[in-house]
């Protein structure tokens, strides 16, 4: 699969589908808050959500939207890379001992 297929099969075309994603992603967000909160930062670190942005939806979410608000960011931040690989691309390195 392509990416370019990847991304018209997976990512969605409209508000509304965006929502499906993000209620996926705040399901996640709650089972790791009350299995694994150390596991849910680390995922954090590696989707290179700031950590400033993280402790201000600490201190501004209210009681029960947490998992709601970082949900949000995540997709923000996974929107903001996929656009950031589509206007700098990274063409493949070329070895004859090594393909990438």
């Amino acid at each position: 699969m392509t990416e370019e297929s990847f991304k018209l099969e997976f990512l969605p075309q409209k508000e509304e589908e965006e929502q499906v994603y993000i209620d996926r992603i705040q399901v996640r967000i709650e089972e790791l808050q009350n299995q694994d909160l150390n596991l849910l930062f680390s995922y954090l670190y590696r989707l290179d959500i700031e950590e400033k942005k993280i402790l201000e939806i600490i201190n501004h979410t209210g009681q029960g939207f947490f998992a709601r608000e970082l949900a949000k960011e995540i997709w923000f931040r996974q929107k903001e890379r996929m656009k950031f690989k589509k206007d700098f691309p990274v063409s493949k390195i070329k070895d004859n001992d090594l393909e990438f």
